[in-house]
């Protein structure tokens, strides 16, 4: 077995000619290939669909003050949007400044002297402000809507000191994130280059070797290593960790995919190693600094190949480019197909928990935490979706027997069913795998469906050496049955379930338990699971497979995945004809999924989405967002129904969002229509209901006002029974006072039990909210469909209409939500920070 890492001291060519002729291929894959990303092309690969976007859109004004009042000085003041626009710069002065005053949200009264610029963010995003001055400086960012609200404030620092006011575009996918997320799981930075990885885990000896080319995830060539040891250090158990390295060979501009890149990991040719990535599954070593984890748990590294000098460290990475789809903040592009969740940084900038039984006691000794477990899963090969090499060594038969020991691994990473003893004696200490590693809690992921996978490919003797890879099985829950599973099903798991969603599925989901007299009120049955694990739970989601998959091609979630899926036209035509029956108008599906020659359209077509209905008061303006439509340039809106005699202002009705305000009660349409230079339009109409009686106008709509008292645990039956600390510790939703949230100065934060990094309760709130598609926030698909174990929280059955008595804390939510999310109570420092 060759070195780990080697280095040559020089790099190899491959001749292009006779890789193509030795692979036994001529490049056919490669015809046709279109690299260009255009408005039509679906390019949502490896991401969350909630990027946290900060700024929701809406009218700001930006307010420049000075510390104290009656100063004069010159400054100046940059806006820079995330959306790629030119930064907007303006030059100002004080003649005499208003300083902070008692209202900084304006240039007038008590704030006179100070300087105001007013600006738009059309789309939810992300800016940076900066202001320079020989003064000392305050800056205020104001959310001017009816009731002018500061958003955010960067304090004086000192005469001379530029101050920065940031918002991300993004709040999981930035270079902070990432750091703040290798702090937490390597805090000692004993893993922060490749070379102090191998050394770390002995990869130098691996139990297991195996090379070949990843046909169904990224097409890289890969050099794949293995061990699993007994911890040495206190915090015990066992660790399992893969390193690898992956080739490509871009062949035409922005595709690397081809079977060239396996001849390139075999040869060891170097100049084609594009990047190393390395997962460890454990509970830590604090032998070299870590906090020991209270549950395994699976860290994702990436490393850069560097050989500009044969000792020249191959440095981890905080951004990857795994698909030539944009460089992506680590781990978002690992977790999103491994199962894992990301909430924002804390407001210390601190990675958070995930779950609310995750704990955290630096006291100890040795120290526990289990802040960094993002709890995704360890994925299992799929040895059928290989490319082997016919070369003698590096064929499939040379490598059946590693790739069942690298599968027997992952098998004992999961948590489930109780197992044999045998089945992990290898990699668990002798142990069975469910005292090795915890069973799941009520509301977290189950491994059971990914066990069944793994023994069900070898026969029930995934332990057994020499058993092989059969991947014609298909599971129990798939097998067609009278009056439950459909005839055809298993066909379905064959051609399109196993091969292009279990890879992602398989590690979502939750275990819901079943309902009991004592919980039938929030365990009803299994829901909404999303573990595809039999056939009731991916039907139950046909309308969203319409959405992700027909409409808008966030789905298969890899760039190469969805390739495959739309390559081979009986896929979509398979799947499009079991859902048919089940999506909402099913009548209509075949006109809206296929073309006049009886084909299934792909994705790419105008999108035109209104938002949800809403509800307002008389004369209250409320903001129309049509950023959750896809594939279009244009927006138009217009009235089309409204009661007589009414008045109504859109205030800007050829822009992606507008302002509506009508003045009498009643029920108004207005229809959006999404459009493209390329020709084309779509519509899609929402219903506003115009209701003096309504407590308020939903831009006067806050937090800590009239969203607290919904979620909070006191007052909130379902809080009180699943969502707090210690409640339902599974659940990855759990609502903690801000008085439980740290105080102070970002150093010297205290870090004890009952005070663990965690997101404030807005935070927590906020960390659920989508403000670019208002309808897939968590905080209203979850209470609003069958999602919430099965059950549906009162107040939300979205299926009313609106204003309905059974819609109204839908509708609240919605509100708030569309109007920015606003906080309310205090903010205080360079960022928000919401005190009750």
């Amino acid at each position: 077995m060759r070195p780990i890492l080697q280095q040559t001291g020089t790099i190899m060519g491959l001749s292009l000619a006779a890789i193509l002729s030795g692979c036994g291929g001529s490049g056919d894959e490669y015809q046709g290939f279109d690299n260009t990303v255009t408005t039509s092309t679906p390019n949502q690969y490896l991401t969350f669909f909630n990027r946290q976007a900060e700024l929701a859109p809406g009218e700001y004004t930006l307010v420049v003050a000075t510390k104290g009042a009656g100063q004069a000085g010159n400054f100046s003041v940059t806006i820079q949007r995330n959306d790629g626009s030119a930064a907007q710069m303006r030059n100002g002065s004080w003649t005499s400044s208003g300083g902070p005053g008692s209202s900084p949200s304006s240039c007038a009264g008590a704030g006179a002297g100070n300087r105001c610029y007013s600006f738009d963010i059309e789309d939810a995003s992300g800016a940076t402000f900066k202001v320079n001055s020989a003064l000392d400086a305050e800056l205020y960012l104001v959310d001017d809507s009816d009731t002018p609200r500061v958003v955010a404030v960067a304090e004086a620092n000192g005469a001379g000191v530029p101050l920065t006011m940031k918002f991300s575009k993004s709040e999981i996918d930035e270079d902070r994130f990432s750091n703040a997320y290798y702090d937490a799981i390597d805090p000692s930075a004993a893993r922060s280059t490749a070379q102090k990885y191998i050394a770390l885990h002995g990869l130098d000896k691996p139990d297991v070797h195996v090379i070949f080319r990843d046909t169904k995830d990224l097409g890289y060539g890969r050099d794949m290593y293995m061990v699993s040891y007994p911890n040495p250090s206190a915090c015990g158990g066992q660790m399992t960790v893969f390193f690898v390295r992956n080739f490509s060979v871009k062949i035409i501009d922005g595709f690397a995919y081809g079977p060239v890149s396996l001849e390139a990991a075999i040869a060891e040719d170097l100049q084609h190693h594009v990047g190393t990535n390395a997962i460890e599954f454990g509970l830590g070593r604090a032998d070299v600094g870590d906090n020991c984890g209270s549950e395994p748990m699976a860290k994702f590294y990436t490393f850069q190949p560097d050989y500009s000098s044969p000792d020249a460290p191959h440095q981890r990475r905080v951004r990857v480019d795994l698909d030539a789809r944009g460089s992506k903040a680590m781990p978002q592009p690992c977790i999103s197909c491994h199962g894992g969740k990301l909430r924002p940084l804390d407001r210390f900038g601190r990675f958070v928990a995930m779950h609310a039984n995750d704990q955290h006691d630096l006291t100890l000794t040795p120290p526990i935490s289990d802040i960094g477990n993002t709890k995704a899963r360890m994925q299992a090969f799929e040895v059928d979706t290989f490319e082997f090499s016919a070369e003698v060594g590096h064929r499939r038969k040379d490598y059946e027997e590693g790739l069942r020991k690298l599968n027997n691994a992952i098998y004992c990473t999961y948590p489930g069913s109780d197992t044999p003893a045998s089945i992990c004696a290898d990699f668990g200490g002798g142990l069975p795998a469910r005292a090795v590693y915890p069973s799941p809690d009520v509301g977290e992921w189950s491994g059971d469906f990914g066990r069944e996978m793994l023994l069900g490919w070898y026969g029930a003797a995934l332990e057994t050496p020499g058993s092989k890879y059969d991947g014609s099985f298909i599971p129990a829950g798939w097998t067609p049955s009278p009056g439950s599973v459909p005839v055809g099903a298993d066909a379905l798991f064959k051609k399109v379930i196993g091969p292009n969603c279990f890879v992602c599925h398989g590690k979502r989901g939750t275990e819901l338990s079943a309902a009991t007299a004592a919980n039938a009120e929030n365990l009803v049955g299994e829901g909404k699971d999303l573990d595809f694990s039999n056939w009731d739970k991916f039907i139950s989601h046909a309308d969203e497979i319409e959405r992700l998959v027909f409409d808008e091609g966030k789905m298969p979630l890899g760039l190469l995945n969805y390739q495959n899926f739309w390559g081979d036209p009986e896929k979509a035509e398979l799947l499009a004809s079991f859902i048919a029956p089940y999506v909402k108008n099913p009548t209509g599906f075949e006109a809206r999924r296929v073309d006049s020659k009886g084909n299934i359209i792909l994705p790419g077509r105008i999108l035109a989405r209104a938002g949800p209905d809403r509800i307002t008061r008389p004369n209250a303006a409320i903001t129309l967002n049509a950023q959750a439509s896809l594939f279009a340039e244009k927006y138009a809106w217009k009235l089309t129904t409204s009661p007589a005699g009414s008045s109504v202002t859109l205030s800007s009705p050829q822009s992606m969002k507008t302002d509506f305000t009508a003045d009498l009660a009643g029920d108004y349409i207005v229809q959006l229509t999404a459009s493209s230079a390329k020709g084309g339009s779509k519509l899609d109409n929402l219903t506003i209901k115009v209701d003096a009686a309504l407590a308020k106008a939903p831009r006067e709509l806050t937090f800590y006002d009239d969203i607290i008292d919904e979620m909070r645990v006191d007052t909130d039956s379902c809080g009180a029974l699943c969502h707090f600390d210690g409640g339902r510790p599974g659940i990855p939703v759990w609502w903690i006072q801000d008085s439980a949230q740290p105080a102070g100065a970002v150093t010297g934060i205290p870090a004890t039990t009952v005070d663990p990094p965690a997101l404030g309760f807005y935070e927590q709130a906020r960390a659920r909210v989508n403000l670019e598609n208002i309808e897939d926030s968590l905080l209203l698909k979850k209470p609003s469909g069958q999602h919430h174990f099965g059950g549906r929280r009162p107040g939300f059955d979205a299926s009313l209409s609106v204003g309905a008595a059974g819609r109204d804390g839908y509708d609240l939510f919605v509100n708030w939500i569309s109007e920015g999310a606003a906080c309310g109570g205090t903010t205080t420092g360079a960022t928000r920070e919401c005190v009750q």
